[in-house]
């Protein structure tokens, strides 16, 4: 099993081509294909039907995640928003770039018009 003993899942959201989940421990898994990068799991990782865990910087860990038909946002034990996919509709996944972002990117309130 991917998780732990004492570990269940806490967040499951589906998406058009993808499946993210969300452990009690903060895990976060991905699967499925990564259109317009909804899988979140880099560049090189286009499709996986095994759960394959998503890494954030540090200790961060993700308290739930949203997909939506073309981009997602992922909020850390931290309180900071996470965004990937692609930007359309005023979506910004990074103030700099209007091309879709295949790992999740913090972004900034302050910066970035949602």
């Amino acid at each position: 099993s991917l998780l732990n003993p004492t570990e269940y899942l806490v967040d499951v959201a589906l998406g058009p081509s993808c499946t993210h989940a969300v452990s009690s421990f903060g895990r976060w898994f991905a699967f499925g294909s990564s259109q317009d990068g909804l899988l979140g799991l880099g560049a090189n990782i286009t499709t996986t039907n095994v759960p394959t865990e998503v890494k954030l910087a540090d200790s961060e860990t993700i308290q739930s995640v949203s997909i939506g038909e073309r981009h997602a946002v992922a909020v850390s034990n931290k309180g900071v928003a996470y965004t990937w996919g692609k930007c359309q509709h005023g979506i910004r996944t990074r103030a700099d770039s209007a091309e879709p972002v295949s790992s999740p990117q913090p972004i900034s309130f302050a910066d970035t018009m949602l």
